[in-house]
């Protein structure tokens, strides 16, 4: 074990990625000679350097470092802490900024992420099917103004809560936009991913939300599809939103696939 603050260090040559200095324990990491391709591999960590600069919490033998990858002049340098404070605050802040607060889902932008991720699996594996599935409450708006914003905001906590509570703990819960919220379903084919936006339609139907002594009634309308080969990820969720637009132009409360 490396010590508690400062750990280790290195530094790459920007052209052939091969190691040209290192402290001692970096050495002890990882070797005297590897290169920061071979390094980058091991770690998982995607080597297009036009994303750098890169940080990062990763588990390496064990300990959690504050992994950091940057450009310096024609060097590109690694550096890596283990601070149990930071790591403490930086996990705090991470699971702050990855999920809605109100929802408990994945915000926007991190849900896109994972999507990309998922697609990708896909594309080089057509054996990793999923299906995408996006969900809006019907005249979300007409609850705001006749019961508050308040009762609003528990009618969304209270129908992502069950939700999440029938989904698997591998599908994805994003909340997408204000009332609108989509799940990734992996393993699953349109019929399966029918089956989920059925139980859904229930769930929000069947029981009335009751907040400070009001009933409130409400639906939703479901869009659905899966993955083609040659999606990217804007035109899968595209495809998805038209399902859903589709369903709320037909009426409502209801289900739609494309």
């Amino acid at each position: 074990m490396l010590d508690i603050i400062l750990t280790a260090g290195a530094l790459f040559d920007s052209k052939s990625k091969n190691l040209l200095e290192a402290t001692s324990s970096f050495s002890i990491l990882f070797g005297k000679n590897i290169s920061l391709i071979t390094l980058l591999s091991e770690l998982h960590i995607d080597s297009n350097y036009k994303m750098l600069p890169y940080a990062e919490w990763k588990n390496i033998q064990g300990e959690n470092y504050f992994f950091t990858v940057r450009f310096i002049k024609d060097k590109i340098a690694i550096i890596l802490y283990r601070d149990p404070l930071m790591e403490e605050l930086y996990t705090t802040l991470k699971n702050e900024s990855l999920y809605d607060a109100l929802t408990e889902g994945l915000r926007k932008n991190h849900g896109e992420m994972r999507i990309h991720e998922i697609l990708r699996l896909y594309a080089r594996h057509p054996k990793n099917i999923f299906s995408i599935l996006i969900y809006d409450i019907d005249h979300f708006k007409k609850i705001n103004d006749t019961y508050g914003h308040l009762a609003g905001d528990y009618v969304l906590k209270e129908l992502s809560k069950r939700v999440k509570n029938m989904l698997r703990t591998t599908d994805v819960f994003i909340r997408f936009g204000g009332e609108e919220f989509l799940i990734v379903l992996p393993m699953t084919t349109m019929d399966g991913s029918k089956l989920t936006a059925d139980k859904i339609l229930n769930i929000a139907s069947e029981e009335p939300f009751v907040f400070e002594k009001q009933i409130i009634y409400l639906t939703v309308s479901i869009g659905i599809t899966s993955p083609l080969q040659s999606d990217c990820l804007v035109t899968l969720l595209q495809r998805a939103d038209d399902a859903l637009y589709k369903a709320k132009d037909s009426g409502r409360n209801r289900i739609e696939s494309l």
